[in-house]
Order: structure tokens, then sequence, then C-alpha cells
């Protein structure tokens, strides 16, 4: 049994082999695409996540756990100088200059110091 084929029939089957190759890749293209974006995406929240160490030309950053400690450290820093604790916070502060009356002068437009005015009639001769 011999099986002869034309020309024509040869490019068709190279024609259909090509267009199903070219599908092919078209599909792969279009899955593997989005999966790279994905996994982009995920690189970079996890180097959020973890942190970054420092390369050349580009700064690292701390991780989440190590900032999230940063700032839990600096609100109970701001916690302790807005409550009192016997004089050396802010709010003590605070309290000392308006039992001075300090504020009060400032809240009514008085003068905390005077100061002699300029005498504009000399100035004119």
């Amino acid at each position: 049994m011999t099986i002869t084929l034309d020309t024509g029939q040869i490019l068709t089957a190279l024609a259909t082999v090509a267009s199903a190759v070219a599908g092919s890749v078209w599909s792969a293209r279009k899955l593997v695409r989005p999966l790279l974006g994905m996994a982009k995406e995920w690189r970079e929240l996890r180097g959020d996540w973890y942190g970054v160490p420092d390369r050349e030309g580009f700064p690292g950053h701390k991780g989440m756990g190590v900032r999230m400690r940063d700032v839990e450290i600096d609100v109970k820093d701001i916690k302790a100088e807005l409550t009192t604790n016997g004089g050396s916070s802010l709010k003590d502060t605070l309290n000392r200059i308006e039992a001075q009356g300090r504020v009060s002068a400032i809240h009514s437009n008085a003068p905390l110091v005077t100061m002699p005015l300029p005498n504009h009639s000399e100035e004119a001769a």
C-alpha cells in the first residue's frame, strides 16, 4: 500500500500543522501571561510582607512585622507624652503653662511682653 500525495495536499497539511501550532502558542500565551502577572504580584506582596534587603541602586525595606512593632513603639511613646507622669510629659508641661496664665493671656489677646512703641514724630522731622 503506497500513499501518494500531491503538492496541494502537502501544503494543506503543512498549513494545518502551522495553524495548530500558532493556535496552541496563542492559547498558551493567553494563559501564561496572566499567570506571570499573578506571580509578579505575589513576589511583590511577599517582599512587602517579609522585607527586602538593600541591593545596589535600590534601598531595601523592613518587613511588616518589624514595621508594625516600630509603629506600636511610636504610639506608646506618643501616649506617654499625652498622659501626666509627674512633671516630664508634654501634658504636664502644658498644664504648668496654663496654670501660670500664659495660655489664657494669649487667648485674650493680651501681650505677654510689653514693648515701647516707636515714636513716629521724630522720624517726620
